[in-house]
């Protein structure tokens, strides 16, 4: 679910000198007697993200955008090599281990809960769910933008807007952050959109300075309900709920 709205009226028409005194202000005072200005304004440190996987890749340039799929991982004989599109795996299962195969090279790797893995445009690749049954997993890929809607036959999580990205070698990285309430974090610009993606939890980003503010939130006790958002902007992004986990794939 995504949602946004516009700033608290405490902040219309406030510099970024006097929005800080209001901050200050509000924090002298106590925020509970001012319900509605948001948590954004809490001050804490900022909490850094873990690199998850981080890839090379040469782009044509043009329009392109990011497309988020969930599929499944076959068990055994089950699972088969198909051409993958640039962008990330992401093992979103809680137990189960997937093993990644190239066809090309012949290596194989485990990927674990919570593990990502960066995958080359173009790779035939096999994704085995190594539990007695299939397993759901996160496909996140970057791709022409005529694409984005195209979820080969999967679930569609997101089809990003386009953007307009660069065109030779980029890195693609993807970070992971996990919140408690209340909890800061920042994501940067890069060489074009930046995808948040929420696993689970609820968060709100400001895009920008004094920019708009979105709210991404899950279905509480979902393993299969995500909220993405991808912008152009640096982003604050502050945890409203317990426990969030969010991705944030960027290339630079």
């Amino acid at each position: 679910m995504c949602e946004t709205r516009k700033r608290p009226a405490i902040f219309e028409g406030a510099t970024g000198a006097s929005r800080r005194q209001v901050v200050a202000t509000l924090a002298a005072v106590g925020l509970a007697h001012f319900p509605g200005v948001t948590r954004a304004m809490a001050q804490r440190e900022p909490v850094d993200g873990t690199l998850l996987v981080r890839g090379e890749a040469d782009l044509a340039g043009g329009e392109m955008a990011w497309r988020v799929v969930q599929d499944v991982a076959e068990a055994g004989d089950e699972a088969i090599f198909q051409r993958r599109a640039l962008g990330f795996t992401v093992n979103s299962s809680i137990f189960t281990d997937l093993l990644i195969t190239d066809e090309a090279t012949g290596s194989a790797y485990r990927l674990a809960p919570d593990e990502a893995s960066f995958v080359g445009e173009g790779t035939m690749q096999r994704r085995e769910s190594l539990g007695g049954d299939a397993e759901q997993y996160l496909r996140i890929a970057l791709v022409q933008a005529t694409a984005a809607g195209d979820a080969g036959g999967d679930r569609m999580v997101y089809a990003g807007p386009g953007f307009a990205a660069p065109e030779g070698p980029v890195t693609l990285s993807l970070e992971r952050l996990d919140l408690q309430e209340g909890d800061r974090a920042h994501a940067g610009t890069g060489l074009g959109d930046t995808l948040i993606l929420v696993l689970q939890g609820e968060i709100e980003i400001e895009e920008g300075e004094a920019g708009p503010i979105t709210q991404l939130q899950t279905v509480v006790g979902s393993g299969i309900s995500y909220a993405a958002y991808s912008t152009p902007w640096g982003t604050s992004i502050t945890s409203l709920r317990a426990g969030s986990s969010v991705l944030i794939a960027s290339l630079q």
